[in-house]
C-alpha cells in the first residue's frame, strides 16, 4: 500500500516545502544582515567585475566560493539584489529535502524505507531552523544539500557492484563541500569512520568495499586539493576565522559551550535574532522525541542486524552529533550556533 501512495506524498511534501520557503521571499525575514550585504558584493564582483576568487575569498575574514559562483550567473538573469540570493538558498536548501528525501531510501530499503523517507522529508520541510536559513543569503545553506547529494550517491555506488560512477561523483560532490562553510572541515573525517566502520561491518567482502573507498576517497581527494593546498600555503587565512572564533578568555570556557549546545537542541537555542527566534530550542518536542526515538533504534539495530550497509547507516547516524563539535569549539562566536551546527 506504501508504495502506492508514497510518490505522490513526496511530492505533496516537497511543494510544500517550496510553498513555505518562496511564499513572501522578498518580504520575510526583513532587511539585510551585514553577512547577506558582503556576500552581494563578492557575487557582483564575480559577475560583473570579472573577479575569480578560488578557493576562498580572501576579503571578509575568508569564504569558501561555491555559494558565489552559484549566485553570479543569476544575477543577470534575477537582477543585481538581495532577492537573488534569497532565491538561491531557498532552491538549495528545497534540493537539500528532496536529496534527504533520497537518502533515506537508499539507506533503507522496502516499505520501511519509504516511511523513513517520508518522515525525514516532514520534518525537514517544517523545521524552523532549516526554513529561517532557506530564507537569507547564508553560504552555509550549501553544506547540507552538498552532504546529502553526496551521501545520496555513495550509498547507491556501495550497493552497485558496477556502481563506481556513483562513486566518483558522491566524492565531488563530497569534496565540494569543502567550499561551502567552515563546518565543512569536519565532513572527511566523518566519512573516514564511517568507511572504516563498513570494512569491519563487511569484512567478507572487505576487497570490495576497500575498492569502493578508494574510488570515492580518490575524487574527493582531486576536488578537495586546491582548498588543502591553499590551506597550507595560507594558513592565516584559511584558519583565520576559526581562530577568532575559538580564542580562549574572550567569552566563555569550552565546558560551558558543550552544556549550552547540549541545552541548544531541546531546552534553549540559538540567542541571535538573525539566526532564530532568540532562545527557542532548536527541536520542538515532536521533532525531539522523534529524534531520541531514531537515535535509541539505531543503538539496538546496530547491533542487531547483520545487514553490513545497514549496520554503517545506523552507525553513521550515531555519529551525526560529532558535526555539532565546530560550533561547540567555537567559544567566542555567539554560542550556541544553529548554523553552525
Amino acid at each position: 500500500m506504501m508504495r502506492r501512495y508514497y510518490l505522490p506524498l513526496t511530492v505533496l511534501i516537497l511543494v510544500s516545502a517550496a510553498v513555505l520557503r518562496f511564499w513572501q521571499l522578498h518580504s520575510y525575514p526583513p532587511g539585510p544582515h551585514y553577512d547577506e550585504a558582503a556576500n552581494l558584493l563578492i557575487a557582483r564582483s564575480i559577475a560583473f567585475g570579472g573577479a575569480r576568487f578560488f578557493p576562498i575569498v580572501e576579503a571578509y575574514q575568508g569564504r569558501e566560493v561555491l555559494y558565489y559562483y552559484l549566485i553570479a550567473p543569476l544575477l543577470t538573469l534575477f537582477g543585481d539584489r538581495m532577492f537573488t540570493l534569497h532565491l538561491v538558498s531557498a532552491f538549495a536548501n528545497l534540493i537539500t529535502i528532496a536529496a534527504a528525501i533520497r537518502l533515506a531510501r537508499e539507506l533503507f530499503r522496502g516499505e520501511r524505507g519509504m516511511i523513513i523517507a517520508l518522515v525525514v522529508g516532514l520534518v525537514a520541510t517544517v523545521s524552523f531552523p532549516q526554513l529561517f536559513i532557506a530564507r537569507q543569503a547564508f553560504r552555509a545553506v550549501t553544506l547540507p544539500m552538498m552532504q546529502a547529494v553526496a551521501l545520496c550517491c555513495l550509498w547507491r555506488g556501495l550497493r552497485s557492484r558496477k556502481g563506481w560512477l556513483w562513486l566518483v561523483v558522491a566524492g565531488v560532490f563530497a569534496g565540494g563541500a569543502l567550499y561551502t562553510y567552515m563546518a565543512s572541515r569536519l565532513f572527511p573525517l566523518w566519512l573516514a569512520l564511517a568507511g572504516l566502520a563498513l570494512l569491519v561491518f563487511d569484512r567478507h567482502n572487505w576487497q570490495r568495499r576497500l575498492r569502493q573507498g578508494l574510488i570515492f576517497f580518490a575524487s574527493l581527494v582531486v576536488v578537495a586539493a586546491p582548498i588543502v593546498i591553499y590551506a597550507l600555503q595560507k594558513p592565516d587565512i584559511f584558519w583565520g576565522r576559526l581562530g577568532e572564533v575559538t580564542l580562549p578568555g574572550q567569552s566563555i570556557t569550552l565546558g560551558e559551550s558543550l552544556v549550552l549546545h547540549l541545552r541548544m537542541f531541546f531546552i534553549t537555542g540559538d540567542p541571535y535574532l538573525r539566526y532564530n527566534i532568540p532562545g527557542r530550542p532548536y527541536f520542538t518536542w515532536p521533532e525531539g522525541v522523534l529524534l531520541v526515538a531514531g537515535l535509541s533504534v539505531a543503538i539496538w539495530r546496530l547491533f542487531s542486524t547483520r545487514r553490513p550497509l545497514e549496520r554503517t547507516a545506523y552507525f553513521l547516524a550515531l555519529l551525526s552529533p560529532l558535526m555539532v563539535i565546530p560550533s561547540v569549539v567555537s567559544v567566542s562566536g555567539l554560542p550556541p550556533s544553529h548554523m553552525r551546527s
